[in-house]
């Protein structure tokens, strides 16, 4: 396999290169727990999204098993360049109030899963603490092939490969800069005509459950 090319790191840092800051308490929705970006800046990095994404309005559906910043800042980035983002939220918010179900990595799957499947969404970002949660339920739904991203070349060879429809991100290692660099090579990345028997050989191992 020749290595997938590589976008340039750091275009959509909303926060600068330190660690995500810990979410706001009682938050409901992550596109509100962004944190201090200026809008001249957001602006900036929404623009460079939209056109390494191309200038098709893809549908992305995005869910997190609980609010996080990080889960805002993608919502928040991708509404401003111009993608159709459906926000689906978690059960709860991050609060220490509430108790989270000790499913929720399931539930948060299983709406964009679903939403991916059905044509609702062309493609799908889940968060999860490792992200191996929410990998593991999302691939359970037939037609589903959540890739877990831990960087850029994680993220073209997902999709060029193996035609990765769902990003899933651990929200313990990402932060805005990482983030952006994965989302932005995913967006842009199509998959390679050579994969079809592959994915044709993965369908017939899922329809043989």
């Amino acid at each position: 396999m020749t290595p997938p090319t590589v976008l340039p790191a750091g275009v959509i840092d909303t926060a600068g290169s330190s660690p995500e800051p810990e979410p706001t308490r009682r938050q409901s929705s992550p596109v509100t727990a962004t944190g201090g970006a200026d809008a001249v800046s957001r602006r900036e990095v929404a623009s460079e999204l939209l056109r390494v994404g191309g200038s098709e309005r893809l549908r992305i559906a995005v869910a997190a098993d609980k609010v996080t910043a990080v889960a805002g800042r993608i919502v928040r980035d991708l509404q401003v360049a111009g993608f159709d983002v459906v926000y689906l939220p978690p059960p709860v918010p991050d609060d220490e109030a509430f108790t989270a179900p000790v499913d929720a990595w399931v539930r948060a799957a299983a709406l964009v899963g679903r939403a991916v499947v059905d044509q609702r969404a062309d493609v799908g970002v889940l968060l999860c603490f490792t992200g191996t949660g929410v990998s593991i339920a999302a691939n359970k739904i037939p037609g589903v092939r959540a890739a877990l991203c831990g960087d850029a070349v994680t993220a073209a060879g997902a999709r060029r490969w193996h035609d990765a429809n769902i990003c899933v991100l651990s929200y313990r290692l990402v932060t805005a800069i990482t983030a952006g660099e994965i989302l932005q090579t995913f967006l842009a990345t199509t998959a390679d005509p050579d994969s079809a028997r592959a994915l044709d050989s993965l369908t017939a191992l899922e329809q043989s459950r």
